[in-house]
C-alpha cells in the first residue's frame, strides 16, 4: 500500500490558519464553491464525504489504495476512496485528486490542500532551495511513518508545467517513473501489494475551459467579454439536432399564389437573399415542392428581413410541441438578493435551429428570384417559440444566476452588499459565456447590457430594490392625445391596465373615463375626463417599485370590494417590517355579481385575489388576508356547512390554500379600498 501524510498541527499557541475557497466540477461545467484548508506539510488532499455529497452529489468516488497519515501517529486513516475534481482559482484551472475521509474523521472540519497544489493554483509562493519528492512508500511492519518514505532530492529551479486535464494522467518527476508525487500526481504500481488495483479510467474526460485573459472577479469590464469572448458575438450559432415538423393526419399540402415585391423594395430583397444563402440560412430550390408560402418582408430604417408567411400553409398542417413557457412573474422570486445585472439577447434565436430535409422543402417560399426553402427554423412557424425555448434552457441548464425568457438572458449577482454581488455576478458571467462556446450559442452584442444596477428585461425594468415601470411605455402614455371616440378611451385604458400593477391609485383616477365606455353612454367629454386623463398621466409617471416575491418571507393579502368592482394587494415586509407592495390587481363584476350581497361581494373579491396570486400563494402557510367586513371573519372559521350556499361555492374553491383572515378597518386597507372602487374593465 501506498502511503501519504496528512500534518494540520494543532497547538496551544495562537496562530493563524490560512483557508482558500476553490470553485470545483466534476464535469467542467457545473462548479461549486468548497472551503479547504492550506496545508503546506500536507501531501496529499482530503475532503470530507459529506462536504463532496453536499455540493457534488454526483460524484463517482473511485476505490484506491492510499492511506494517509497523521502527522505524529502511525495509525493510518482508512479514505473511502478518491475523486478527480476539476479546480478553479481566479481562473486558474487544474485538476486535483482528493482523498475522501469519512465524517467521523473529518469532524466537520474543511478539507486539506496540499502544498504542492496550493503553489500550483497560486494560492501561495515557495522559495526553497531544495524540493524533495516521496518515492515509492514501503510500509513498515509496526506502520511508523517515520520509516515510511526515502527522499529523492530534486533541484528547487524544477517545477510543474502547465497541463490538460483530460485526465487522470498528470506530470511526475522527470527522471523517476515509480516516484509518488506528494499531491498524487502520478500513481505507479510496480512496487504495490497484490491487494492493490490499478486506478480505474473515468468515465468522460474533463474539459477545461480555454485560457482567457479575465481580471478577477469584481474587475471585469464589458471589453473583457466582447475581446475574450469575441467569437460568440459573430456568426451563426447552432442549437441541437435538426428539427422535424410533426404534421397533421391526411392533410393536404398547399401552394400559395404569388404576392409580387414592389419594384422599390427589390434590390434590397436581393441582398438579404443573397446574404441569408451565403451563411446558410436558405438554399435556391428548382424542383417542384408540394408546399410553397410566400416571404413576408419586414423593414425598418436599420434592417431588412425577410421572413416566410406559412399562415396559410405549414402552421394549419404542423403540430405543436407543447411546452411551458417561462414567465416573468415565475423568475422575480430569484432576485431578492441580486444587486448587480447583465443583460444578453440570443441573436437571430430561431435561427439557431437548423431543419431536416424533409422540413426544409417545407418552409419553400416564393420570392422574387425563384423559390427557396429554409436550412434553419424560421420566424413565423406555429412551432418555433416553444421548440427554441425549449433548446435553450437545456442548453443553459444548471447555471446559477441564470434567468432566460425567450430570447433575453439575464444574470444577476447575489450578495450583501454591491462588491460581494459583484464579484459573485462575474463569476456566473463566465461560466455563462463559457456555456454558450460550448452549446454554441450566439449573443447579439449591440444589445448588451453590462452590469448594470438596472437593466431592461421583458418589458419592465430590473432593479436591486424590485422591478419598475419600463420609461419607454410609460413615455408612450403620456404622449396619447386626448381622445375623442369611445375607441381612443378604450385604447387608453388598455394601455393603462398594462401598468396597473405598478400604480394603486390609477383605478381610482380614471373612474370618469370608464363612465364612457359603458354601453348606451353617449361619448360627452367633460372637465371630468380631462381631470382623469391629466391625472392619470401624472401618476403613472410617478408609478413605483414593486417588491420582488420572497419565500422566505410572510405573505399579506389585503382584498375589498365595492359596488361594481373587487381589488386586492399583495404584500410582504421589508427588512424594517414594514409592508411592501408586490402586485396589485383589480376587475369589475358582472351585472349578476353585482347584486351579491355585500359579504358575498367580499369574499368574492379574497377569491379573486388568491386567483390573480396563485403561483405565489399555492402551497405557502404563512397567509394572513385583511378584510374590513368583520363579519366575513367569523363567518370563514366556520365549517363549510354552516355558510350561506353561494358563499360556499366561494369557500371551496379557497380550501386548496392555507391562510388565516383579519379584521382591518377600512382606512388601514387604502391599497385594496382604492383598487376597489374604480376596478379596471376586466370581469371575473
Amino acid at each position: 500500500m501506498e502511503a501519504e501524510q496528512v500534518h494540520n498541527v494543532n497547538t496551544e499557541r495562537p496562530g493563524k490558519r490560512y483557508f482558500a475557497n476553490l470553485s470545483m466540477s466534476e464535469t467542467g461545467l457545473k462548479f461549486k464553491n468548497v472551503k479547504f484548508q492550506i496545508d503546506t506539510a500536507a501531501t496529499c488532499n482530503t475532503i470530507s464525504e459529506a462536504t463532496l455529497k453536499t455540493f457534488l452529489p454526483d460524484t463517482k468516488i473511485q476505490k484506491y489504495c492510499h492511506l494517509p497519515y497523521p502527522y505524529g501517529n502511525s495509525k493510518p486513516l482508512h479514505p473511502i476512496g478518491q475523486v478527480e475534481l476539476l479546480c478553479e482559482r481566479e481562473r486558474k484551472f487544474e485538476t486535483l485528486t482528493f482523498q475522501v475521509l469519512p465524517p467521523s474523521v473529518m469532524q466537520n472540519k474543511p478539507g486539506l490542500l496540499s502544498g504542492t497544489d496550493s503553489e500550483r493554483l497560486g494560492l501561495i509562493t515557495i522559495k526553497a532551495d531544495e524540493i524533495f519528492t516521496l518515492s515509492t512508500a514501503v510500509k513498515s511492519k509496526m506502520g511508523n511513518p517515520g520509516n515510511l518514505p526515502s527522499f529523492k532530492l530534486f533541484p528547487a529551479q524544477e517545477r510543474y508545467s502547465d497541463f490538460t486535464a483530460t485526465g487522470p494522467k498528470q506530470q511526475v518527476a522527470a527522471d523517476d517513473s515509480n516516484s509518488l508525487t506528494c499531491n498524487h500526481q502520478e500513481q505507479t504500481h510496480n512496487n504495490c501489494p497484490k491487494l492493490c488495483t490499478p486506478p480505474p479510467t473515468p468515465s468522460k474526460p474533463i474539459k477545461i475551459p480555454a485560457v482567457r485573459k479575465l481580471p478577477p472577479p469584481g474587475q471585469l469590464k464589458e471589453e473583457h467579454i466582447l475581446q475574450e469572448y469575441a467569437e460568440t458575438f459573430s456568426g451563426l450559432g447552432c442549437l441541437g439536432p435538426p428539427v422535424h415538423f410533426t404534421t397533421k393526419d391526411n392533410m393536404s399540402p398547399i401552394q400559395m399564389p404569388v404576392h409580387r415585391v414592389p419594384v422599390a423594395k427589390r434590390e434590397k430583397e436581393k441582398v438579404a437573399l443573397d446574404r441569408y444563402e451565403q451563411e446558410g440560412i436558405i438554399k435556391k430550390v428548382e424542383e417542384p415542392t408540394p408546399w410553397c408560402s410566400n416571404e413576408l418582408i419586414k423593414e425598418t430604417p436599420k434592417k431588412f428581413r425577410i421572413c416566410i408567411d406559412p399562415s396559410q400553409t405549414i402552421n394549419k398542417a404542423i403540430l405543436r410541441p407543447i411546452y411551458q413557457m417561462p414567465t416573468l412573474n415565475e423568475q422575480l422570486h430569484k432576485l431578492c438578493n441580486a444587486k448587480c445585472f447583465t443583460m444578453l439577447d440570443v441573436r437571430d434565436g430561431f435561427l439557431h435551429v437548423p431543419l431536416d430535409e424533409e422540413s426544409s422543402h417545407m418552409t419553400t417560399m416564393h420570392t422574387t428570384y425563384g423559390r427557396y426553402r429554409w436550412l434553419r427554423l424560421p420566424f413565423g412557424i406555429t412551432s418555433a417559440p416553444e421548440e427554441f425555448q425549449k433548446r435553450l434552457i437545456i442548453a443553459l441548464e444548471g447555471l446559477e444566476g441564470v434567468i432566460c425568457i425567450a430570447d433575453d438572458i439575464l444574470v444577476f449577482g447575489e450578495g450583501d452588499d454591491y462588491k460581494q454581488a459583484e464579484k459573485d455576478h462575474d463569476r456566473r458571467l463566465i461560466a455563462l459565456m463559457e456555456r454558450c462556446i460550448q452549446q454554441n450559442i450566439k449573443l447579439n452584442a449591440g444589445k448588451l447590457q453590462f452590469k448594470l444596477k438596472e437593466v431592461k428585461f421583458m418589458g419592465n425594468i430590473i432593479t436591486s430594490e424590485g422591478m419598475k415601470a419600463d420609461p419607454g411605455k410609460v413615455s408612450g402614455i403620456i404622449q396619447m392625445p386626448t381622445p375623442r371616440n369611445k375607441a381612443a378611451v378604450l385604447r387608453f385604458i388598455g394601455m393603462v391596465n398594462y401598468l396597473s400593477p405598478f400604480c394603486e391609485h390609477l383605478s381610482a383616477t380614471i373612474q370618469p373615463l370608464r363612465n364612457l365606455t359603458q354601453n348606451g353612454v353617449p361619448f360627452n367629454w367633460s372637465q371630468a375626463q380631462d381631470d382623469a386623463f391629466t391625472k392619470a398621466k401624472e401618476l403613472i409617471s410617478k408609478s413605483p417599485t414593486l417588491a420582488y416575491y420572497n419565500l422566505s418571507k410572510p405573505v399579506v393579502i389585503q382584498a375589498d370590494a365595492s359596488d361594481e368592482g373587487l381589488g386586492g394587494a399583495l404584500l410582504q415586509p421589508d427588512e424594517q417590517g414594514r409592508l411592501k407592495p408586490v402586485a396589485f390587481t383589480s376587475c369589475s363584476m358582472s351585472s349578476t355579481e353585482q347584486r351579491y350581497s355585500q359579504i358575498e361581494k367580499e369574499c368574492l373579491a379574497i377569491c379573486h385575489s388568491f386567483n390573480k396570486f396563485d403561483q405565489w400563494l399555492y402551497g405557502k402557510k404563512d397567509i394572513e388576508v385583511h378584510t374590513d367586513h368583520q363579519p366575513l371573519e367569523t363567518i370563514l372559521r366556520k365549517p363549510l356547512n354552516k355558510a350561506p350556499a353561494r358563499l360556499q361555492k366561494m369557500m371551496m374553491k379557497l380550501q386548496r390554500y392555507s391562510f388565516k383572515v383579519t379584521y382591518k378597518k377600512g382606512k388601514s386597507m387604502y391599497l385594496a379600498d382604492t383598487l376597489s372602487r374604480a376596478a379596471l374593465p376586466d370581469p371575473v
